[in-house]
């Protein structure tokens, strides 16, 4: 059997059989129905929450996790946490310090030099010349990605561009 329902997103009717309990007539509506702003507000209020709980956690209990953080650490030598490795390895790669990078980020206002959109989930990427080996700024990472890409394939993008 096949009733008609009112779609709770748009008010408009859709058919639909009677063991279903769809209630709103397509994807889109049941996209928009999921995305509504409270829903938004509410999970933005739930991470401060757990963030400032997190804070407060670590400030109560600070010396017992970095005993803990110190002793895992002396254990696990082999395990080393890949961001402190990797940030060594960019500094020691492109032969640049701590400060340098920190000045250069200033310099950039904390920005991409490229796009200008500030490094959300991660850190700026260190550009650099790889015949060189220069230094040229930082950038976010879909940008140093896409340079990236344009650099090895710089022939192939001016063809395709110029081709009409």
């Amino acid at each position: 059997m096949i009733i008609k329902q009112i779609c709770k997103e748009c008010g408009k009717p859709f058919l639909i059989e009677h063991w279903r309990k769809a209630k709103v007539c397509s994807r889109a509506c049941t996209v928009a129905s999921l995305v509504t702003k409270d829903k938004v507000q509410h999970r933005k209020i739930k991470l401060a929450k757990k963030r400032e709980y997190a804070k407060e956690h670590y400030q109560e209990n600070k010396d017992n996790i970095m005993e803990r953080s110190k002793k895992w650490r002396k254990t696990n030598k082999g395990k080393v946490s890949r961001t402190r490795e990797s940030k060594n390895r960019v500094f020691k790669l492109y032969g640049i310090t701590v400060e340098q990078y920190d000045q250069m980020f200033e310099k950039q206002n904390g920005l991409c030099k490229i796009c200008g959109e500030p490094g959300i989930s991660r850190r700026l990427a260190v550009d650099h010349c790889h015949k060189t080996g220069k230094v040229r700024g930082l950038l976010c990472w879909k940008c140093n990605m896409c340079l990236g890409i344009f650099e090895k394939r710089y022939k192939e993008f001016v063809a395709y561009l110029s081709d009409k």
